[in-house]
């Protein structure tokens, strides 16, 4: 139990800093996505921007059309969907994460972001009046923000495509300021319709993950404490049930330090299992938490506790054990 929820919560405090850069930086999300029209700014224009300085990655340009959104068993109506044209969910920008069903594989398919729920499912046939009908076939998720689906580019023609979109790594992208500097500095002469900023999605997830700081911090401390009181008494209540035997090898020729030493090893022992297995659930505790908050982003999970974790969790626990034989 002390190991657990030592390693849950050192684990989340120390990855609170780093969690969100570490599954951004492993989804290779965009730093920032621009969108640009086709009628002032052409593909091969925008595709030069990829080797401007300062340029880390780029994907793209996608064609995008805004949709009525299209529900199954229904015309339309709602906000509008947006949908992009992209061949595979891989690439050196933004590599979507395919968490139901499949990818597109031509035209008439579409693949939708987020995951399934109600009306909108894997197989499900979504029409709009002028517009060809597409079908469900999987869900994706996305660490950057933009398109609520994909489709083939073979696709996106008929869907009467307005707009452009470049997806964008900087070199230098630590703030708003940065990620601003880095765009202007790519699209310079460009005219960008609009932008977003990995920075806004970032100071949500830590505004969301700070929430749980608190309630981590009391926990751990009530714990820990409960955790040491146990460990006290269980281990105390070996040795003083094992007077007898202490007897036994004082009459034998041990020494104080020697009998310490017989205790100490044999209360070391089960304490090692109960490490590891507390380890291992507070490994799986601490993913789990840090699973559930990065998938309400749309990122892979990256968090959980480190080697120095496990080493401070670990010897702190048997130390305690140590110390109280």
């Amino acid at each position: 139990m002390s190991a657990a929820t030592l390693v849950f919560g050192l684990g989340l405090l120390a990855a609170s800093k780093s969690l969100f850069d570490d599954a951004f930086a492993e989804a290779r999300g965009a730093h920032a996505a621009a969108s640009f029209d086709p009628a002032k700014v052409s593909a091969d224009q925008l595709a030069a921007t990829a080797q401007a300085p300062g340029v880390a990655a780029a994907a793209g340009p996608f064609q995008t059309a805004e949709l009525p959104q299209m529900l199954p068993g229904r015309r339309s109506g709602g906000h509008g969907l947006l949908v992009a044209g992209r061949a595979d969910p891989g690439g050196p920008v933004d590599r979507l994460t395919v968490t139901s069903g499949r990818w597109v594989r031509g035209p008439g398919e579409i693949v939708l972001r987020g995951r399934p729920g109600g009306p909108m499912r894997i197989g499900a046939e979504l029409k709009s009046p002028g517009l060809p009908a597409l079908t469900v076939v999987g869900f994706a998720a996305s660490a950057t923000d933009g398109p609520g689906g994909w489709v083939a580019p073979a696709q996106i023609g008929a869907l009467r495509p307005d707009g452009l979109r470049m997806l964008y790594r900087f070199d230098r992208a630590g703030d708003a300021s940065e990620v601003r500097t880095g765009l202007s500095a790519a699209t310079a002469g460009l005219p960008v319709r609009g932008y977003d900023s990995y920075v806004t999605a970032k100071h949500a997830f830590e505004e969301k993950f700070n929430e749980l700081i608190p309630f981590i911090t009391v926990f751990g401390a009530l714990a820990l404490a409960v955790s040491v009181f146990i460990i006290g008494n269980v281990v105390s209540g070996a040795v003083v049930s094992g007077f007898r035997n202490i007897g036994v090898m004082k009459a034998l020729g041990f020494t104080p330090a020697q009998v310490t030493g017989v205790y100490v090893v044999m209360v070391t022992a089960p304490a090692l299992l109960g490490c590891a297995v507390g380890l291992l659930g507070g490994h799986l505790l601490a993913a789990r938490v840090a699973a559930g908050l990065a998938e309400g982003f749309d990122l892979p999970s990256a968090g959980g506790a480190g080697p120095l974790v496990d080493a401070a969790a670990g010897g702190g626990v048997l130390a305690m054990v140590v110390l109280a034989a």
